[in-house]
Formats: structure tokens, sequence, C-alpha cells
């Protein structure tokens, strides 16, 4: 998720329907936490009507099975259906590149003239 002065970008990390929305548009930038891409609108509805986040056995369980997989260096290999879901997104919010986490891999690309970028875990500095 993302902090833009006051703004902060909901996403799954957070449990609830987002008080402002899951999108910020900047100059033509989309910035979002990606969860609305990768996940199908009802699994995306389900998480909005959850109390709390994971408890604290089911979080340590999930990051000893992931540990070895983070990394900076990872690439995100984007398939069709989630290239054409940010597309159409920039299309919605008149937008030219799209930004977003939740993978925790790298990706830049160039979709049908529109930029896509996904950030990897942390503090990330992206020049667009």
């Amino acid at each position: 998720s993302y902090y833009f002065g006051k703004r902060y970008i909901w996403g799954n990390h957070e449990c609830g329907k987002p008080p402002y929305g899951y999108y910020l548009v900047i100059n033509g930038i989309l910035f979002c936490h990606g969860h609305t891409i990768f996940w199908e609108d009802s699994k995306v509805k389900r998480w909005e009507n959850k109390k709390g986040g994971r408890g604290k056995l089911s979080y340590v369980f999930y990051r000893m099975k992931h540990w070895k997989k983070r990394g900076r260096d990872r690439v995100l290999k984007l398939s069709e259906k989630r290239k054409k879901r940010c597309f159409d997104l920039m299309e919605e919010h008149g937008c030219h590149t799209i930004v977003f986490g939740h993978t925790h891999r790298n990706c830049d690309i160039e979709y049908q003239g529109k930029r896509i970028i996904g950030v990897p875990q942390g503090k990330t500095i992206v020049r667009i």
C-alpha cells in the first residue's frame, strides 16, 4: 500500500471497504495496491466484508512458506488477462501509467501504448 501526503491507498492488507476507494490518480498516473487487478471481483467483495486480518499462527506459517520467494529481483510476468485489466483501469481513469504492488515483484512493461509498473516489497522509487 502507498502513502501520499495524508492519502493511504487501501489494499488487501486492510479489511473492510475503503473509505475513499482503491485508486489514486496523479497527473495521469493511476496508483493502486493491485489486489483488484489480480483478484476476481467476488474475492474483493468477500475481503471487504472480513473483520480483522490474518491470525498470528496463520501469518507465521505463511511467512515460513514464502520466505524464500521474497526478493527485489523477482520479475512479474503478467498474463494477457492481467495486462488487459490494467489497460482497462487506465482507460477508465484516463491514465497513461499504472503503478501497483500486491505481488511484491518487479514489472515495467508497455501494453497498447500504456505503461504498467509493478513494484517490489519495501520502499521503491519510481521514475516516470
